[in-house]
C-alpha cells in the first residue's frame, strides 16, 4: 500500500522562485497550457522549448500541489483546479498583454459572457433522441432561452478551435447535458457535442456536471431506502468473459449487505440466464428497485429505467464507432444514492483520475476504483491489481496493488459448459474450479473494500470473503 504522494514533495518543488512576483510568470504560464491542452502547443504559444515549458509545468503543479494537466486518451485534459483558475489566469495573461501594447482603448470587462452563469432548468421530461434534423437555413434568429440557441453555444464552447475552445464549467455541461437528456438538442448538435468533448479529452468539471444532469425529480427518493454498494456493470457487448461480479454481488447481498447493479439493457441479453439462476430481479422502475433491494438486498436495473435517454445515447456507438462522455457518465450516475460505489477502470487513459475527481465534485462518500476491466468492477488474482480509495467527503486517496497470485490462471470454461452454465453450477456447488472460485471470493473482498471492511488491509478482507463464499457453499449443500 502507498498513500498518495503530495506533489510539494517533487524535485519541482525546490526550483520555485524565491520571490513571489517572479511566479507571476508561472501564472502566464499556466494560461498557455490551459489554452493549448499540450505542453508543447504552450511552448509554441510562449516561443519557449518543450523541456523549458515542461519545467513550468513541474513548478506548477508544485506551486499549487495539484497536477494541473492530466492524461485523458491521447491528450491532457485540466483538473478541477486548473478549471477554476482558467477565468482569472486568461484574464490576467490578456490584461497583460494589454498593458505591455499601452492599449488602455479597450478595458477588461469584469463579467466576461465566458464567467457569467449559466441558467439551469431544474424540471424536465426524458425522451428519446428526435429522428428529426431541423431546417434551419443559418438565418433565423433563435430567442436566447431556446435550448436548441443555448446548446449551440456550449459546442461552440468545447469546439471553437485551438486558442478559442475551453471545457465546460460544471454548470454549463449540467444545462448543455440537460437539454440533450430532454430531447431538446437537435441531433447534429448532440454527436457535435459528443464528438468535440471526447475528441478534446472530457474534464472532471464536465463529467461531474453530466452526472448531475441525470437526476430528476423522481416518485422514490434517493434517499428512500439505504443501499450499501453501487456496482455498476456496463460491460460492453463484445465481452464474452463470465459474468463472476454477479455471483460476488449476489454472495454480497446473501451476507446482509444490499447491492445495487445497473447496466446497458443489452446485459439482459447477456446476463439474463445468470441473474435468474442467481435470483437477482431485474426491475422495471426505480420503485420497483428499492422494492427489490428491500426484500432481496439486490437488484439488476437495466439503463433505460434510470434514464431512458441514456441508453439512446450510448446507441449512438453504431453510428459513430466510438465511444461517448456518456460512458463515462453512467459508470458515476449511483441511481439510488448508494454510500459506496465500486468501479471497473482501465490502467490506460487517466480514467481512473477522471472518475474520482468527478466523485469529488459530486459529494460522493467512498469510491473504490479497481483497475482491471473497464467496464465492471472484477478480480483478476492472476495478475497484479491496484485498487484507489477515494475517502472523497475528506478528500483521502490511497492506493493499494495486489501482487499476481502465482498459484492462479485465467478461468477457462470447461468442455461441455456455456458460459452461463458454467456460473450457474459454480454458485450451485455442482462444479469446483479453484481459478473461478478465487476469482469469485477475490471480487467479493473487493465490494468489502469498497464498503471500508478490514480498512485496506486486503488479506484480512480475503479471508472474510472467502468464509461468505464457504457459508454460500454451504446453505447450498444443505
Amino acid at each position: 500500500m502507498a498513500d498518495q504522494v503530495s506533489l510539494s514533495t517533487s524535485p519541482a518543488a525546490q526550483d520555485l522562485p524565491a520571490s513571489p512576483l517572479a511566479r507571476l510568470r508561472l501564472l502566464v504560464a499556466l494560461d498557455a497550457l490551459l489554452v493549448a491542452g499540450s505542453v508543447s502547443g504552450a511552448a509554441r504559444m510562449l516561443a519557449l522549448s518543450t523541456p523549458a515549458m515542461s519545467r513550468l509545468l513541474g513548478q506548477l503543479r508544485a506551486q499549487f500541489d495539484d497536477p494541473i494537466l492530466v492524461r485523458s486518451g491521447q491528450i491532457m485534459v485540466p483538473t478541477p483546479l486548473a478549471s477554476a483558475l482558467r477565468e482569472r489566469v486568461r484574464k490576467l495573461s490578456v490584461d497583460a498583454e494589454a498593458l505591455i501594447q499601452c492599449d488602455l482603448s479597450n478595458p477588461p470587462d469584469e463579467t466576461t459572457p465566458s464567467a457569467r452563469p449559466t441558467p439551469v432548468r431544474a424540471s424536465y421530461q426524458p425522451v428519446l433522441i428526435s429522428n428529426r434534423i431541423s431546417a434551419l437555413d443559418g438565418t433565423e434568429n433563435l430567442p436566447a432561452a431556446d435550448p436548441r440557441s443555448r446548446l449551440a453555444r456550449h459546442v461552440a464552447t468545447v469546439g471553437g478551435g485551438a486558442g478559442r475552445a475551453r471545457a465546460l464549467s460544471i454548470v454549463e455541461a449540467e444545462e448543455a447535458f440537460r437539454i440533450v437528456l430532454d430531447g431538446d438538442a437537435d441531433p447534429v448538435q448532440v454527436g457535435a457535442l459528443l464528438v468535440a468533448m471526447q475528441s478534446r479529452g472530457t474534464t472532471a468539471d464536465e463529467l461531474a456536471g453530466m452526472v448531475r444532469a441525470v437526476y430528476e425529480p423522481d416518485p422514490v427518493s434517493r434517499d428512500a431506502v439505504q443501499i450499501d454498494l453501487d456496482w455498476p456493470a456496463y460491460v460492453s457487448p463484445r465481452n464474452r468473459r463470465a459474468p463472476f461480479f454477479l455471483l460476488a454481488a449476489r454472495a454480497l447481498a446473501e451476507s446482509g449487505h444490499s447491492v445495487m447493479l445497473h447496466g446497458y439493457n443489452q446485459g439482459l441479453i447477456q446476463f439474463g440466464e445468470v441473474l435468474g439462476a442467481l435470483d437477482i430481479p431485474v426491475a422495471t422502475s426505480r420503485i420497483e428497485a428499492a422494492s427489490q433491494i428491500r426484500t432481496k438486498r439486490i437488484s439488476f436495473v437495466p439503463l433505460p429505467v434510470i434514464r431512458p435517454q441514456l441508453q439512446a445515447l450510448i446507441n449512438l456507438y453504431q453510428l459513430m464507432d466510438m465511444r461517448s462522455p456518456v460512458n463515462n457518465v453512467v459508470q458515476l450516475i449511483n441511481p439510488l444514492a448508494a454510500r459506496a460505489t465500486i468501479l471497473g477502470v482501465s490502467s490506460a487513459g487517466g480514467l481512473r483520475r477522471l472518475q474520482c475527481d468527478a466523485a469529488k465534485l459530486l459529494g460522493y462518500r467512498h469510491l473504490l476504483c479497481v483497475e482491471s476491466y473497464r467496464d465492471v468492477a472484477q478480480a483478476t488474482p492472476h495478475r497484479t491489481v491496484s485498487l484507489y480509495y477515494a475517502e472523497t467527503s475528506g478528500g483521502h486517496e490511497a492506493v493499494v496493488r495486489i501482487a499476481a497470485d502465482k498459484t492462479r490462471n485465467r478461468p477457462k470454461v470447461p468442455p461441455g459448459f456455456g458460459t452461463a452454465e458454467y456460473c450457474i453450477a459454480l454458485w450451485e456447488g455442482r462444479l469446483r474450479d479453484m481459478d473461478a472460485e478465487a476469482l469469485v471470493t477475490d471480487t467479493i473482498a473487493l465490494g468489502l473494500c469498497a464498503l471500508g471492511h478490514y480498512g485496506r488491509d486486503f488479506a484480512k478482507t480475503q479471508k472474510a470473503a472467502k468464509l461468505i463464499w464457504q457459508h454460500h457453499i454451504q446453505r447450498g449443500a444443505a
